[in-house]
């Protein structure tokens, strides 16, 4: 019984990267394992009128002590997020945190793993329901 529930342990917060390596696109719910704060204020943004937050198709970062605006899309910064287009801005969002700024890593991680055992083998041995 330990065994298998630390199993489940583990392999519930490793979906989203799992879909990364196969090169399945990550959806809100896969972003809750990860961040369930960012993850329930984009809930509320697919909810309720964003116009009220004066939201931007851009994302904000500390980077070292320093607070960085990234655009999503280019000119991301001066488009803002309405009940029209917020969907899109959700989709860019979790784009940009769960995929753009690791693609290197994941790349690297890819090819590493690829070597022991081929990507190939874990697409076709998956189960479309798990993922």
């Amino acid at each position: 019984k330990q065994w298998y529930q630390r199993r489940v342990a583990i392999t519930a917060g490793i979906r989203p990267f799992y879909k990364l390596i196969l090169g399945k696109p990550i959806t809100l719910d896969d972003m809750a394992e990860f961040d369930i704060e960012t993850y329930n204020s984009l809930k509320w943004v697919i909810d309720n009128d964003p116009e009220d937050l004066c939201l931007t198709f851009s994302a904000q970062e500390d980077k070292l002590g320093e607070m960085v605006e990234t655009p999503l899309i280019p000119n991301g910064e001066n488009i803002e997020v309405t009940n029209f287009n917020k969907m899109g801005y959700i989709k860019d969002y979790i784009n940009w945190k769960f995929v753009n700024r690791i693609t290197d890593q994941v790349r690297s991680f890819k090819d590493g793993f690829n070597d022991v055992i081929p990507l190939r083998s874990l697409a076709v041995s998956q189960n479309p329901k798990a993922i």
